[in-house]
């Protein structure tokens, strides 16, 4: 949780500030001062996500465009809760196609990325002779197994991938972020994004409670039948 707004913090400076020094203890320092702040503004986010999943999926499309830049809201400009995920709608608004793009563009490099690690490890496997399949079958054995090659491996790849998607997945959106701050209409009224983002957590809160009631509820029918 802390390093999210450590490293949103830290490309924010390396690009306002000139020879700025990074210390990872530093970033992490103020991090932790945002840990709270994450907390509660992705609880808002992931419970109106759900809501708007269960409304047939496209809204929840829209709002996930309309929110994608609040966690800089909140971290540089300092915009806790609702006011973060507004922020992130006022700089979104009328421009919300264009970021969609910019998005599937960042989501497309992201997948081919991983595609070539992915084809790095089955180079690697077949050079070396290590078992890739994420689970293989001991003679004898009806349960799968994981193998311990596969499982290296892909700790590795998985490390050199994320190490190299995250920097370039941060910065594009950081840039897209100040990119449109510097163009943003200043008239964009929030209050009837903000009454949506409550509908969504209402309905995302009843979907939740629904998911949990109904097994408990067909669990228990079934045992008092038995």
């Amino acid at each position: 949780v802390a390093m999210l707004p450590s490293l949103v913090n830290a490309v924010h400076r390396l690009s306002t500030e000139s020879g700025a020094a990074i210390s990872l203890k530093e970033q992490y320092k103020f991090g932790f001062k945002y840990f709270w702040s994450i907390i509660l503004v992705g609880i808002i986010f992931g419970f109106a996500q759900i809501g708007s999943f269960v409304l047939f999926v496209i809204p929840m499309i829209v709002l996930w465009v309309y929110s994608c830049l609040y966690l800089f809201a909140l971290v540089v400009d300092d915009k806790r809760g609702f006011s973060a995920l507004t922020e992130s709608y006022s700089l979104v608004r009328g421009r919300w196609w264009p970021v969609f793009g910019r998005l599937l563009f960042l989501v497309l490099v992201v997948l081919i990325i991983w595609f070539i690690f992915i084809g790095i490890g089955f180079l690697i496997g077949a050079a070396s002779g290590v078992q890739l399949s994420s689970f293989i079958r001991s003679a004898g054995q009806a349960a799968p197994q994981f193998s311990f090659g596969f499982f290296i491996v892909s700790a590795i790849l998985n490390l050199i991938g994320t190490s190299i998607i995250a920097p370039i997945g941060l910065g594009y959106t950081y840039r897209m972020y100040t990119s449109l701050k510097s163009v943003r209409n200043p008239n964009i009224q929030t209050g009837a994004f903000k009454k949506w983002i409550i509908a969504f957590i209402c309905v995302g809160a009843v979907a939740i409670v629904l998911a949990i009631i109904i097994p408990l509820f067909t669990i228990t029918k079934m045992t008092v039948i038995n």
